[in-house]
């Protein structure tokens, strides 16, 4: 049993909710704290859109709503006790440098009906080209939607 659980950005890798947030009530104390960010489905939607007009797979991952992080928090019995959200963006002179940081981080395609062969350069080449369309002065765009939450498992709980 403990006091405080902290995650920073993996969360979002987990596919079902409700049994992550079971997990993180069985192993807190009446009153201790959940605190973690993660990030929303907004997450690289200029990503997601440029791929969309390349071909008909699944290339970014997609990432719950935050209604449903909160509504799986509150089902459990985790009293919300901040919830912040914004924007980031991230501008990159060449779309090479948005890839390779998700490389570098470790992201991977984890979702159903991604590509499980190899990307053509024709399908390369039409991604790149739609990211460029959301080309600004700044750069090309990345948007990252946070998530920053702690939540606290009541004193009087259940167990």
């Amino acid at each position: 049993q403990f006091d405080l659980v902290f995650s920073n950005f993996t969360f979002q890798w987990c596919q079902n909710l409700p049994r992550l947030m079971a997990e993180q009530w069985r192993v807190l104390k009446p009153g201790g704290y959940l605190m973690f960010t993660t990030v929303g489905p907004k997450t690289l939607w200029q990503l997601r859109t440029a791929w969309q007009q390349a071909d008909n797979f699944v290339h970014v991952n997609q990432f719950p709503a935050s209604e449903n992080v909160r509504c799986s928090l509150e089902a459990q019995g985790f009293d919300v006790i901040h919830w912040q959200q914004e924007i980031h963006t991230r501008y990159y002179d060449q779309l090479k440098g948005l890839t390779s940081e998700l490389k570098a981080i470790g992201a991977h395609n984890l979702n159903k009906g991604r590509n499980t062969g190899l990307t053509g350069r024709n399908h390369l080449e039409k991604m790149k080209s739609a990211y460029e369309s959301f080309r600004t002065d700044n750069g090309l765009p990345a948007d990252w939607e946070l998530i920053y939450v702690v939540a606290r498992k009541p004193e009087a709980s259940k167990g």
